[in-house]
């Protein structure tokens, strides 16, 4: 069974959807414990658009071991696409109560909750994020738009800033930071943040 759980990772990384269906569902038929290629084939399923078959799958393996962290993560991606979003923000905090450590949860819930417009407690999160992963810079990003859409310029600039630090061709840091700056009248700051946004490739509007 193991071996046809692998063999559908290869043929999805092939681009070989079918292929790996027939593979994940051999390994099922002969182990239907197999919580793990029940959650590789709602990702096949998913990616090929069929949503409810997704659906099944990833409950199928949270069933099987509840435990997983993984399984639940995806669960929530897959409510967070469908519009789900109290069922996706549930998803994920179970992902985190399983594995403490587990940050792409945590950057994922922020985002249902800055969609609930839940930003104290999406930068709440973050924060917790960041005190286990604080060389990621994908983590500031998001922690800065939290700040920006709230009017919160100053705590923003800081977190664009960290995350330039991080990854000095983040051109989405370097654009948003621009604005931030034009925001508080800082408008040399904001233009030389806005060429090097532009430098780095960001489509800067011409208004900008």
């Amino acid at each position: 069974t193991k071996m046809y759980t692998n063999l559908g990772g290869i043929y999805q990384d092939l681009g070989r959807p079918d292929d790996a269906v027939a593979a994940l569902q051999k390994a099922i038929t002969l182990d239907p414990n197999n919580f793990l290629a029940y959650g590789n084939l709602g990702g096949v399923y998913k990616n090929m658009g069929r949503m409810e078959e997704a659906l099944a799958c990833y409950k199928a393996a949270i069933q099987i071991y509840p435990n997983y962290p993984s399984s639940h993560y995806n669960l929530g991606n897959l409510h967070k696409e469908a519009g789900r979003l109290e069922e996706a923000a549930s998803a994920y905090r179970r992902a985190i109560q399983i594995a403490v450590a587990y940050v792409p949860a945590y950057a994922r819930l922020a985002a249902v909750y800055l969609d609930q417009k839940k930003t104290d407690e999406a930068v709440a999160l973050l924060g917790r994020a960041l005190s286990i992963r604080p060389d990621a810079p994908a983590l500031y990003l998001q922690l800065a738009f939290a700040y920006h859409t709230t009017g919160r310029f100053e705590e923003a600039a800081a977190a664009y800033a960290k995350c330039i630090a991080l990854d000095p061709r983040n051109a989405d840091a370097y654009y948003n930071r621009g604005l931030v700056y034009a925001a508080r009248g800082r408008s040399q700051e904001a233009s030389a943040a806005l060429r090097q946004a532009q430098a780095l490739g960001f489509p800067v509007p011409a208004s900008a």
